[in-house]
């Protein structure tokens, strides 16, 4: 690598990729000294290492509320037994950095202008972006895990390296290991490859390829997650991955609990108990939220239900209260979904920083926000585009194209899916978006270079 910096026969923008990995390996130690109080742990950590304990000791006899993607990741750093410290935080801070190089890769291999490589590479190592690698929380891996195995489906189809293919078909499936929200991407993404023929005519070109690309990934997932769903059900006779439902969908339906049906009075009585007392809870938020863990245990006591009876019933009554309450079930998703993209600290150290400064970065993020929206709408159009019209107006070939149209169609799909399914089941926190952050300025940066070479197209007519 260092004899490739020094090598001045290489193409102009292959020289500038050395330099923008020096430039983040730069960034990195520089946050790795500010931040010297990094990782900040976030109170569901302990959880996740009680089960990489169990990992490590090979003690499968109870079914766990965590899925073990982020325990496995814990165990193979050697922390099951003590809290991430500083190696984990250098890991997760350097593999952040190598997933946005990852992106910066993509983006020249998409023939990007340099001025957008360098503006996507500036603005992704912001606080805004790179600060939630300092927290030691499950976006971060989910996210890290997601670039890498996007990247690897593009790559692999563009060039056909063997290493890209492996890397996408392990990575995708293991991101519904670490965040459930992420678990049907894998079925997304087949779904979208298996309609080329309508969205991308021009991949008929590397047909091989795409059909090697949805039989791997079909193949993984069918190991990954069909694996863990057969282990619970034999095992614990619950067909699910985790019992983190009967956790998040009461958080739903917290308001309407006393529409509950008089035969299930008793149990009725018993959440509304622990609901009212979550509300009334002194130093706490008074939102209700995450009463279900203490009514749970008193059900389970006096209901005498196995976990699976109870979490299966428990379900079928926040599912009933939902269909029969569904406007009070919209309030909490939109609640959600309007959280989800509210500016938040910089990875916890936003109170750091001058106020005028961290109001700059929100104000920043509103306008990257309001441009990722405007780019899903003009990704829509392009895939209803006809292919020969896509390629004259980009000036392109047909497959150069139709892979700039697909790496914004599966990053448009990873984020809306998250956002959606996050909003549907999981409790109102901006956290959530971390998972998908620096691939929203990913979708924003290929947006304003597929926008730009249609309007230039446009203005200049191929010329007969």
């Amino acid at each position: 690598m260092i004899r490739g910096i020094f090598n001045f026969s290489l193409p102009v923008e292959k020289k500038h990729l050395y330099y923008i990995a020096a430039g983040l390996i730069l960034v990195g130690i520089f946050y790795f000294w500010h931040w010297g109080d990094a990782p900040i742990i976030s109170p569901d950590v302990s959880e996740y290492m009680h089960v990489a304990q169990d990992l490590r000791d090979l003690d499968f006899d109870e079914l766990s509320i965590r899925i073990p993607g982020y325990p496995i990741i814990l165990l193979l750093t050697g922390h099951s037994q003590e809290p991430p410290g500083r190696f984990f935080y250098f890991l997760q801070l350097f593999a952040t950095l190598g997933a946005v190089f990852v992106l910066i890769y993509l983006l020249y291999e998409l023939s990007a202008p340099l001025y957008l490589i360098y503006a996507f590479a500036l603005i992704a190592v912001m606080p805004v972006f790179i600060g939630s690698a300092g927290w030691a929380i499950t976006e971060v891996f989910a996210q890290i895990f997601l670039i890498f195995g996007l990247a690897g489906l593009i790559l692999w189809l563009w060039n056909g390296t063997i290493v890209w293919l492996i890397i996408y078909a392990i990575l995708i499936p293991y991101c519904g290991l670490i965040r459930p929200s992420l678990v049907l991407l894998p079925a997304g993404i087949i779904m979208i490859l298996s309609l080329y023929r309508w969205l991308f005519p021009a991949f008929r070109e590397i047909r091989g390829r795409l059909i090697t690309a949805i039989t791997a990934i079909a193949i993984s997932t069918l190991i990954i997650i069909g694996g863990m769903l057969v282990h619970n059900y034999v095992k614990f006779d619950y067909p699910g991955l985790s019992t983190r439902l009967i956790y998040n969908l009461p958080n739903k339906t917290l308001r309407v609990l006393e529409k509950l049906p008089d035969e299930y009075s008793e149990i009725r009585e018993v959440l509304v108990k622990h609901r009212d007392r979550k509300l009334t809870e002194r130093h706490g938020l008074h939102d209700g939220y995450d009463y279900i863990f203490g009514a749970y245990k008193e059900l389970k006591a006096k209901t005498g239900l196995s976990d699976r009876e109870l979490s299966s019933l428990l379900i079928r009554l926040n599912i009933y209260l939902i269909k029969t309450n569904l406007i009070s079930y919209l309030e909490e998703f939109y609640a959600a979904a309007a959280e989800f993209w509210i500016p938040h600290g910089q990875g916890g150290y936003g109170n750091n920083y001058p106020r005028i400064l961290l109001a700059a970065a929100g104000a920043g993020q509103v306008v990257i926000f309001a441009l990722f929206f405007l780019c899903v709408g003009f990704a829509a159009v392009l895939a209803f585009l006809p292919n020969r019209a896509r390629a004259n107006l980009s000036g392109e070939s047909f497959l150069a194209t139709d892979m700039r149209l697909l790496s914004l169609i599966l990053s448009v799909i990873s984020i809306l899916y998250h956002w959606i399914t996050t909003s549907a089941v999981a409790l109102p926190h901006a956290r959530y978006r971390a998972a998908v952050d620096i691939l929203i300025l990913f979708v924003v940066i290929l947006g304003i270079d597929s926008f730009a070479r249609f309007r230039r197209a446009i203005a200049q007519p191929e010329t007969k």
